[in-house]
């Protein structure tokens, strides 16, 4: 796991911790704990960004912990397999609304899967926080849903530069997944590149559980781009990869920061040979701040912070 990826989510957690300290959290929860929900994917296709969550998590714990948690209690987290899938989150979100420990949920992982149970959370006043969404719709549900991920309304424009600008391709394939968050960033990333002068010779959309992209790619190679585009993760970003040379499309390859994984490499050995761009950060935004919000508390501002990080 990247140091930044490590730094970003004990920031998150250390939010939440302070967070609910300073709305009197204590009060809320058990007498020997302050419990926060965490639903994401801890088995399935996306797996590996649920292990990376949990290897995260517990550095933030440990130190939050050690230093004496939140006023003298240790910080705990229950752990919700969702496997990032939007049919699976809102039976999440209704366990956690029904569990008066919790305080606060983080996820889920994908913009589908949380804006699915944002709803729920909103309509309890249990506050969500996304820390890899960034679906630019995703905090508008309501005042209890928060995000820490930069939107796609800025990332996918910084794609779009560094592939055309500074990586100079011209004709672009742009693969994407056949989601809302994978339709969005497509779309704002077709709208800059096309403003920097690139061409957009071919655009395939596949479904999540898609596994033959020959098809799709023989198409993309017969309309003879120059890179190859993948607003993807990196389990289906680096089957793409690998099968383009199945069918001779032996272009570069750019990805959107959603495939920041060691199983994109590992996965797609030679074949995810890929740029990705730099993650933007905002030096004047190293740390997050947070209005008081809880259950009791008043209604919180809600407000996107522009942190380092991948968004999906």
């Amino acid at each position: 796991m990247s140091r930044a990826r490590s730094i970003l989510i004990l920031m998150v957690v250390g939010l939440l911790a302070v967070a609910l300290a300073a709305c009197g959290a204590s009060s809320a929860a058990t007498p020997d704990k302050v419990y926060i929900g965490v639903t994401g994917p801890f088995t399935g296709d996306n797996a590996e960004y649920g292990r990376i969550w949990k290897q995260g998590f517990q550095l933030a714990l440990d130190e939050i912990n050690k230093a004496g948690g939140v006023r003298g209690k240790p910080v705990e987290l229950i752990y919700e397999d969702s496997q990032s899938d939007p049919k699976q989150t809102p039976p999440i979100a209704q366990k956690f609304v029904a569990d008066k420990r919790i305080l606060a949920v983080i996820g889920d992982f994908a913009s589908p899967a949380s804006m699915a149970a944002s709803p729920i959370y909103n309509q309890a006043g249990l506050v969500q926080l996304g820390i890899t969404n960034s679906h630019p719709n995703f905090t508008d549900t309501g005042e209890y849903i928060f995000g820490t991920s930069r939107s796609q309304l800025e990332d996918a424009p910084q794609l779009a530069e560094y592939t055309v600008k500074e990586l100079g391709f011209k004709r672009l394939a742009v693969f994407h997944l056949n989601t809302d968050w994978g339709k969005v960033t497509q779309d704002l990333f077709i709208k800059k590149a096309k403003e920097l002068g690139a061409e957009i010779v071919d655009v395939e959309a596949y479904l999540p559980n898609e596994k033959d992209f020959r098809s799709a790619l023989t198409k993309a190679r017969d309309a003879k781009p120059d890179a190859l585009v993948l607003v993807s993760y990196y389990n289906d970003g680096s089957l793409i990869s690998r099968q383009a040379q199945d069918v001779n499309l032996n272009v570069p390859k750019v990805a959107n920061g959603a495939c920041y994984s060691p199983k994109f490499i590992e996965l797609g050995g030679k074949a995810v040979t890929v740029c990705i761009p730099p993650a933007a950060s905002s030096p004047k935004n190293r740390a997050p701040r947070s209005r008081r919000s809880s259950r009791s508390s008043r209604k919180p501002t809600r407000r996107r912070r522009q942190l380092r990080g991948p968004g999906l």
